[in-house]
């Protein structure tokens, strides 16, 4: 785990941390009504929105993707103390991290798109995320939806993503092995569980980006985990190719990538969930 002193501000790209703070506040209050918790107030945009404005008072701040991995480790961690979970003010593991991320997506999009018609679609890469799509999956069938599942990559480099696609597998939904001959009009809401705002290096698998842009274009409604796909979460800055999505869940707090560049194009409508993690002190110094 990478440890620092505490700090009282941060660069991102450069930039220092309250100017980034100062543009985050001013697109959230003046600018945007698609950002919101993830209990969204319909037809109560900027200011007006109490969970936006809720969420700015006990945060303010958006952190960078090394910020977020601080974070999460530092939750795993008993060495601090205040970044903790919210109820028992005990440390989190980082396998309760990805089923609460998962959960979190399955409440949104059941929330959302449950009513429509067709199976979901849901997409899983090797990581993390891929992790995080494994849980939704396990959701969706324990509520008794099947959901198409496709798996890009084994996560077997990934011990928390790994052991939730053995629970998924348990389930006994069988992964399917191609997405060539899917078609959109069966698909009820689709989940970009590939990767996520930490992705580095160009994203351009074809058969992924063509159905996620085939179902967006039928007006299938897209999930993104985290960060649509290709993606930069520190820049906003398309890596290849990137579908976008038409709603985006991130954790704790947004990305820059959220916010700049193509970040607000391609997000759709941001929604946030802390997955129950008190993290008052942070940032950190990574």
């Amino acid at each position: 785990m990478r440890r620092g002193s505490r700090q009282t501000s941060s660069t991102t790209n450069g930039f220092p941390q309250k100017y980034l703070n100062l543009f985050f506040i001013s697109y959230f209050v003046l600018i945007s009504p698609k950002v919101s918790g993830a209990k969204r107030t319909r037809g109560l945009p900027g200011i007006f929105n109490p969970h936006i404005v809720t969420w700015m008072n006990q945060h303010r701040y958006i952190l960078t993707c090394a910020e977020t991995q601080a974070l999460e480790q530092q939750a795993e961690s008993d060495d601090h103390p205040e970044i903790c979970d919210r109820k028992t003010g005990k440390s989190v593991s980082g396998i309760e991290l990805m089923a609460r991320a998962g959960l979190a997506c399955f409440d949104l999009v059941m929330s959302r798109f449950g009513d429509r018609p067709g199976r979901p679609l849901i997409l899983c890469g090797p990581g993390g995320n891929g992790g995080d799509g494994y849980v939704i999956a396990r959701h969706l069938i324990e509520a008794g939806v099947k959901p198409f599942v496709y798996a890009l990559g084994s996560p077997s480099g990934h011990q928390d993503a790994a052991e939730m696609s053995r629970r998924f597998a348990d389930a006994g939904v069988t992964v399917i092995k191609s997405l060539k001959n899917m078609d959109p009009q069966t698909i009820s809401f689709a989940v970009d569980a590939l990767f996520g705002a930490g992705l580095s290096r160009p994203f351009d698998h074809a058969d992924s980006l063509k159905i996620l842009r085939a179902c967006r274009t039928a007006g299938v409604p897209v999930l993104a985990v985290d960060m649509p796909s290709g993606l930069a979460g520190d820049t906003g800055q398309v890596l290849g190719r990137c579908a976008g999505a038409d709603l985006t869940l991130t954790f704790f707090t947004p990305k820059p990538g959220h916010l700049i560049a193509d970040g607000p194009r391609l997000c759709g409508k941001l929604a946030i969930d802390d997955l129950g993690i008190e993290f008052g002190g942070f940032p950190a110094s990574v």
